[in-house]
């Protein structure tokens, strides 16, 4: 190769070179970044997590808040207008017509029976002392009679308590069970046997064999149950089994079934055992005992098994513990 073949060589080489690395690093490039279609998506859901916002989230309970309420005042508007129509109904088919009927028999008893001995008693020169007070009494129980019917309540509206419609709707972030279930070793002595919400305080009522707690799910964390330690069972072997509240009451049967307290709380949040009731106030001789409570404003609801057939029923109970309504045995079947 001589001199002018060599430079030739040497310049054809160096042309090459600035292709020769771009193809390398363009097939570098593709090995280590093999799809920009990953790189575009990425930034995509950088940008998507940048304008997330929980906006959305808040109207949206908003609205079915807003639909709860407008149902919940339609309903209302309908039980008004039927109960309006039954006011009418009963005013103008029996209330009116039986005051008629009532003003024309006074009416008849004045005018042919009454007016006619007085004026003959008023015409007698010599009248009859006897029948003048007789007269007079038939007269004063006329009067007390027509005053009894004026102020008679002719209609009577039983209407409910407003407050007892006040269903409370509670806005929470998480459910109380999951939280119960993860740290439920941790919190409580004992079984976990029972739970139930307890409106006139606003807390969970949470039941185990030995002890009560309660749980406020919307107070801020750390949020624990607080054990009640005015509410004691028996004793120690003594296992509790159920319970029910109502309004600052609350109701706790024991899993033997011999006993049943009653324990009611303080506006200042002071527990205190109001009576604590035995087999014998609440069930029959020959009943085992008493299982699950269940009350409301008026009436104790009592699971109590019975020993000669060894079947449930349930009685119903007035609130101070006298027995209404002696329940039906129930079949093997529903025990």
């Amino acid at each position: 190769m001589g001199s002018s073949d060599a430079k030739l060589f040497s310049l054809s080489e160096s042309m090459r070179m600035p292709y020769i690395f771009k193809n390398f690093l363009s097939i570098n490039t593709k090995k280590l970044f093999p799809s920009r279609g990953v790189v575009k998506s990425t930034q995509e859901q950088l940008r998507a997590l940048e304008k997330l916002n929980f906006t959305n989230i808040h109207t949206k309970c908003q609205q079915e808040l807003e639909s709860w309420h407008s149902a919940a005042i339609g309903h209302l508007g309908q039980i008004y207008s039927q109960r309006l129509t039954d006011l009418a109904q009963v005013y103008t088919q029996d209330v009116c017509p039986d005051a008629e009927k009532y003003k024309q028999k006074v009416t008849e008893q004045l005018k042919h029976r009454i007016m006619p001995r007085i004026n003959k008693i008023l015409d007698d020169p010599t009248p009859d002392p006897e029948k003048v007070e007789k007269m007079q009494n038939i007269l004063c129980h006329m009067k007390s009679e027509c005053n009894m019917m004026r102020d008679r309540q002719w209609i009577r509206i039983q209407l409910p308590d407003i407050k007892s419609l006040s269903i409370p709707i509670k806005i929470i972030k998480t459910a109380v069970s999951s939280h119960l279930s993860e740290h439920g070793k941790e919190l409580f002595e004992g079984i976990l046997v029972d739970m139930c919400w307890m409106p006139s305080i606003s807390v969970f009522v949470i039941l185990t064999i030995h002890s009560v707690y309660l749980y406020d799910p919307l107070k801020s964390k750390p949020n624990l149950p607080v054990k009640i330690d005015a509410i004691q069972p028996l004793d120690r072997t003594h296992a509790l089994a159920s319970l029910s509240p109502f309004e600052r009451d609350l109701y706790i049967n024991y899993h033997k079934g011999i006993h049943m307290d009653h324990y009611r709380v303080s506006l200042t949040s002071q527990w205190s055992l109001e009576k604590r009731y035995s087999k014998s106030n609440c069930c029959e001789t020959k009943d085992i005992g008493m299982r699950d409570v269940r009350c409301d404003s008026q009436y104790i609801c009592l699971s109590i098994m019975q020993q000669d057939d060894l079947k449930w029923r349930l009685d119903i109970m007035s609130r101070d513990m006298k027995r209404i309504r002696r329940g039906v045995v129930m079949d093997a079947g529903e025990n």
